[in-house]
């Protein structure tokens, strides 16, 4: 009898453990199943690896719930460890690891296995999908005594591909809506951003190299690079970062290109700090602007689920003072999965910078990207964590 019921037991075991497995199997196909991209799933020693990229998802805020949700309705193996490692463009940003009590700590840290799992073969491929994304552009100034504001508004589609993990493909065009006496050319259709960008990470050292056409009638290339102190802990909620560009003028005017010599250099390099208590982040920089003046600028952020907002000013060595508001609010609808091939998406957040100075070239500097504003890529792991709680 004793016999029987130890067989019994054993049984049983292996039926269980077979059941977890092939549970565990499934996790990538629910996955897919609910739009994520670049999925895979890597067992190493007593670590489970799951890789995904959240394209779908406007805001990283309701994406890091869902990843949270589908993982935690499939239970981890027996003394494993489960890490879920998330993409952007194919390069890791951020790691959630998973906890008691269905917690996850959120890292920029990888784990030791990461190089075995980064080799593994991604389930619903990002590359070469078509993204077309219309941006809502919005600008103004107060120039005349007879009006209060002079203001146009624009709708830029930009046509997005990723040939390679971490390369981006840009190429825009600006579209006049409405031109209230803005002046000739924000009448006319134009290039916007024609970009190549590849992006790497080495260990927590982040770097984005450039090339192609720019905003404020820039061409050249740009290199940019951040860091954070620390993988995980207080230190990682601190961070350095620098930009080097080499420009040179570039407009499309009456459907002629006219390019001038890249001989221009600007850089910047400051730090970076985030509050996880409210939120907040602060930037301190010192820049040499467009106009070959050096200044500091310091900007104040507060990062929400679904909007960022914030404020800054600058100093310049010609004394030029410059100050205003910034904010970027998410845009409906909050879920977009891709097809196949292609998929047609408004940007993920409509932005307004306001400047309170009148300087043309002063205190100003060149995006690198259509969808350049303060709320998107925020993959701080205290903002991310805030949402898991």
């Amino acid at each position: 009898m004793g016999n029987f019921v130890r067989i019994l037991l054993i049984c049983c075991g292996v039926l269980i453990g077979f059941s977890v497995v092939a549970q565990n199997q499934n996790i990538e196909k629910k996955l897919v199943e609910a739009g994520y991209e670049n999925v895979s799933r890597t067992l190493c020693g007593n670590e489970e690896i799951i890789t995904l990229e959240a394209s779908q998802f406007v805001t990283a805020s309701v994406a890091v719930k869902n990843i949270a949700d589908i993982a935690n309705s499939f239970k981890p193996l027996s003394g494993i460890t489960r890490r879920i490692v998330l993409l952007e463009t194919g390069v890791p940003v951020a790691s959630f690891v998973s906890g008691n009590n269905d917690m996850w700590r959120v890292t920029y840290d990888l784990g030791e296995n990461w190089s075995k799992a980064a080799r593994n073969k991604k389930i619903n491929s990002s590359l070469f999908k078509v993204d077309l994304v219309v941006h809502p552009q919005l600008a103004y100034k107060n120039a005349y005594l007879d009006q209060v504001y002079e203001w146009v508004f624009n709708l830029s589609p930009a046509l997005e591909m990723s040939p390679l993990p971490g390369m981006k493909l840009t190429a825009q065009l600006i579209i006049p809506i409405y031109n209230d006496r803005m002046g000739r050319t924000y009448s006319r259709v134009r290039p916007g951003h024609l970009t190549l960008q590849q992006t790497v990470r080495i260990e927590n050292l982040f770097a984005e190299m450039t090339l192609g056409c720019f905003d404020e009638q820039r061409w050249g290339v740009d290199l940019a690079a951040w860091r954070p102190l620390a993988a995980d802990g207080l230190l990682s909620r601190f961070s350095l970062m620098g930009r080097v560009g080499l420009t040179g003028f570039s407009s499309f005017y009456d459907w002629k290109w006219y390019v001038g010599s890249m001989k221009l250099w600007t850089w910047n390099f400051g730090a970076s700090y985030y509050n996880k208590r409210y939120n907040a982040q602060i930037d301190l920089k010192y820049e040499r602007f467009l106009a070959g003046d050096r200044g500091v600028r310091c900007d104040v952020m507060r990062h929400f689920a679904n909007c960022s907002i914030g404020v800054y000013a600058m100093l310049n060595n010609y004394d030029n003072f410059d100050a205003g508001f910034r904010f970027a609010i998410a845009l409906p609808p909050f879920k977009n999965k891709r097809g196949k091939y292609a998929r047609i998406r408004p940007a993920r957040y409509f932005k307004l910078d306001n400047t309170m100075g009148s300087f043309l070239y002063r205190g100003h500097s060149y995006t690198t990207r259509p969808a350049n504003n303060i709320a998107e890529r925020n993959y701080n792991p205290s903002y991310l964590d805030s949402y898991l709680r």
